[in-house]
Order: C-alpha cells, then structure tokens, then sequence
C-alpha cells in the first residue's frame, strides 16, 4: 500500500463497495482512535446499526484516553512508529495500539494482506480491514474472516453481535467491566 494510511478510493460509494468501504471506515476510525463516529442512513440502516454497535462498545473503552504505546505491524512482529518510518513498514497500514487501562487493539488497514496476530497462545488473523481488540474486563471484539467455524471467546459474554462485513465476519462479544 503506497501513501497515507487509511486513504479513501474513488468509487467507495458505490454499492457494490459499501460493505468493503464500511470496513475500512471503521477500521481507521479504531486506529485513530475516534469517537462518535457514525455511518450514515444514506449507505443503508444496517451498516449504519453495524457501525453504531461494533464500534459504541469498544470506544466507551477508549474514549478520553492517550495511547500509552503506538506499534505498526510487520513480518517480524511489532516495531516502534520510528522504526516503521525508517524502514518503511508503516505503508502496510497494520496498527497496534495499547492503552493505560490493558486495552490491546490491533488494525489491519491493509487492502491487500491479512495480518496473523498471536496473543496469549491464541492465534487471530486479521483480514483486510480488519481488527482484534482485547480488554481485561472479558472484553473482546474482533472483525475476522468467516470460515464456518463457531467463534467462542474465553469469558461468557453478555452481549454477543456477528455481523457480516466484506471480508468476513464481524464478532463483538462484551461484558461490563468488573466492579
């Protein structure tokens, strides 16, 4: 990928595109971090719902927070934002973000190439777009490719959402965090 990462394409509003094109909207919107960021009815209530519901849970996580470590994603693992500056890895657009409270995000903003991410013995590959985000609370939320697997987080959850995307399947699975 050349240029800017999370750079929009043309054509993104065609129908054909607006599911692939929701994703990547998502997908930066976690990277960078934002906040009350909605798809709007005009791209069809259910990517507007999809948008509100993956994306509402994970951000009253990170809401008001500074990153306390920004890593890109390459071949070899993890490397500082300097590094991937230097030698150019920050191109494949594959973010990893952890935040004070233990929130691990990590966002595969590449069109082209899935991301294999390996945490705590479980292995997660990440498709175009997608991301894997994991809170000490049992929270756990994750864009991923559908392989007619059944998806089964390690905590019980309260609230469980599988959608489709572009690339796959979306799974959000939450629960409050302890008192």
């Amino acid at each position: 990928m050349d240029g800017p990462i999370f750079n929009g394409k043309e054509g993104w509003q065609k129908p054909e595109n607006i599911v692939a094109s929701v994703d990547h909207f998502l997908a930066a919107t976690i990277a960078y971090g934002h906040i009350g960021w909605l798809v709007e009815e005009t791209h069809g209530i259910r990517q507007t719902c999809r948008s509100y519901y993956m994306l509402q849970p994970l951000q009253s996580r990170y809401a008001m927070l500074k990153p306390q470590e920004i890593s890109y994603g390459t071949d070899h693992g993890l490397v500082s934002s300097s590094q991937a500056f230097t030698n150019g890895d920050w191109r494949k657009s594959k973010i990893f973000v952890h935040y004070p409270d233990d929130l691990r995000i990590w966002v595969n903003g590449n069109a082209e190439e899935s991301w294999r991410i390996e945490y705590q013995g479980a292995v997660h590959e990440l498709p175009p777009f997608g991301w894997l985000a994991i809170g000490t609370d049992g929270f756990y939320e994750w864009l991923r490719m559908h392989r007619w697997k059944a998806v089964r987080p390690r905590h019980l959850a309260e609230c469980i959402l599988l959608t489709a995307a572009a690339h796959g399947a979306a799974l959000m699975a939450s629960r409050p965090p302890a008192a």
